[in-house]
């Protein structure tokens, strides 16, 4: 039985796109406060996914092509696009404008902190379990886990609140009457 990886990822980012619109069509109702910050991680969550997807589907499109691309150079460079879709979910309001929507993804790099320094210093196994947790960026630095920069591997966990970050600086900035950004 062949597995059909295209099928796949096409199949869930459809499942991905449904839930967020879904999501984004409830924030138009009026729900109480806990209901809308609910909605609101799961919007950030479904925007995850969505680049965790694109991120496998670019490194399955590279070895289905014969080509031996590093998953840390496929991270360095999902770093604009990923900016590019928190610029496109905070401009087109899919995420709420104001600044404590950075919560989210700060609590996530927290997080994804927390787990790089418990369990996957040391490489291995463990690291593994890390990079399940950040498929878009924990390959960055990935090489000087053994080394005595093996601490500087650790700004992988902090690239999905500053991408977000960036986004919602671009997103949210306005332009006034005079045409001024």
């Amino acid at each position: 039985m062949l597995i059909n990886l295209q099928r796949i990822f096409f199949i869930s980012a459809a499942a991905d796109a449904a839930l967020f619109a879904l999501l984004c069509l409830l924030k138009r109702a009026r729900l109480p406060k806990a209901l809308q910050t609910a909605a609101d991680v799961l919007r950030y969550a479904c925007i995850q996914v969505f680049l965790s997807l694109a991120f496998f589907a670019v490194y399955v499109l590279y070895v289905k092509n014969g080509s031996a691309a590093r998953p840390a150079d496929i991270g360095v460079a999902m770093l604009p696009f990923s900016v590019a879709v928190y610029f496109a979910a905070w401009r087109f309001s899919a995420l709420s404008p104001k600044r404590y929507s950075l919560l989210y993804p700060l609590a996530y790099s927290l997080f994804l902190l927390f787990r790089f320094f418990a369990f996957s210093t040391d490489g291995g196994i463990k690291f593994f379990g890390y990079v399940l947790l950040n498929p878009v960026y924990g390959f960055i630095g990935s090489s000087l886990l053994n080394g005595k920069l093996k601490y500087l591997a650790a700004v992988s966990a902090l690239l999905p609140f500053v991408t977000a970050a960036v986004g919602y600086g671009l997103g949210t900035k306005g332009i006034d009457k005079r045409g001024k950004v």
